[in-house]
């Protein structure tokens, strides 16, 4: 009789095993729901956003931009200019004719002015 119940209890334990193995894959995700697709539209492909520098301003003043993009500043005077922001990014001389650029990252409100003409003032705003 104890053999019998030994073999048995040796006998099930491959079927309990075989029954442990199997583990039911949960179905995939739908990701084509509106939760799903809520930050899709944030991707935006970074671009470069123009500014001219004339008639000793800036032209437009004001501009707003995603984190990412680039401003182009062209200086289309006949002096230099320069793009200063808080004394911590300067462009250096922007001769006539000439471009400067600045990648913006951080989301947050820039001022800037002229440092060789400090009553031409810009600001940029990055969203």
């Amino acid at each position: 009789m104890k053999k019998i119940k030994i073999l048995l209890t040796v006998a099930s334990i491959p079927l309990l095993l075989a029954g442990c193995g199997s583990v039911a894959t949960p179905p995939a995700a739908n990701t084509n729901t509106p939760a799903a697709n809520a930050n899709a539209n944030t991707n935006i492909a970074p671009k470069q956003v123009e500014v001219s520098i004339t008639n000793f301003s800036f032209q437009p003043q004001t501009i707003e931009i995603n984190a990412g993009d680039t401003v182009q500043w062209t200086n289309s005077d006949q002096t230099a200019h320069a793009v200063t922001i808080d004394n911590r990014i300067d462009t250096g001389d922007i001769d006539p004719g000439k471009t400067a650029k600045i990648k913006f990252n951080d989301k947050e409100t820039i001022n800037y002015h002229c440092r060789l003409h400090p009553s031409m003032t810009g600001t940029v705003i990055v969203k």
